[in-house]
Order: structure tokens, then sequence, then C-alpha cells
């Protein structure tokens, strides 16, 4: 599954209440912490909260920035085996 400087971007930028990152049927989706807890059978990659504590983002991170990131974030779902 190839995770894009897009959907970190799209994670980052969400104006939903503590955006999440989630893995469903093949398809990322950045939803809300409650819509996240409804997919179960989803798996959540990261949250915007997580990676603004890990990262010092700054205003408006850069495509290298979110590239970096995305690489990351593709990493965590293989190993996780999906």
């Amino acid at each position: 599954m190839a995770v894009t400087a897009n959907d970190v971007s799209e994670l980052l930028n969400s104006d939903l209440d503590d955006a999440h990152l989630i893995l469903e049927e093949g398809r990322l989706k950045v939803v809300s912490r409650d819509a996240a807890d409804d997919f179960r059978a989803g798996l959540t990659v990261a949250s915007a909260a997580e990676l603004r504590a890990d990262i010092d983002l700054g205003e408006s991170p850069s495509e290298d920035t979110l590239a970096t990131i995305a690489a990351t974030l593709e990493q965590r779902v293989a190993e996780l085996g999906a």
C-alpha cells in the first residue's frame, strides 16, 4: 500500500476532530477519531496529533518532509502486514 505525501497532507490539514489516517480494504481514508473506532476491520496508520507530537512540522511542511513522513508510514503499514 502506497502512502503518499498527499495522504499525509490531507491528514495534517484535516478539519476533522482528532483526524486519523486509516487503511481499509486497500484504501486510505482520513476520518475522525470516532469514525476510526467504527472502522474495526481497518488499520489506523497514524493520527495527525501523533505526527505533530513526533515531528516538528512548523506551519507548512515542505513536500520533502511530507514525502519522508509518507515513506515512514508506508513502512509501518508493510511491517504490520497490510
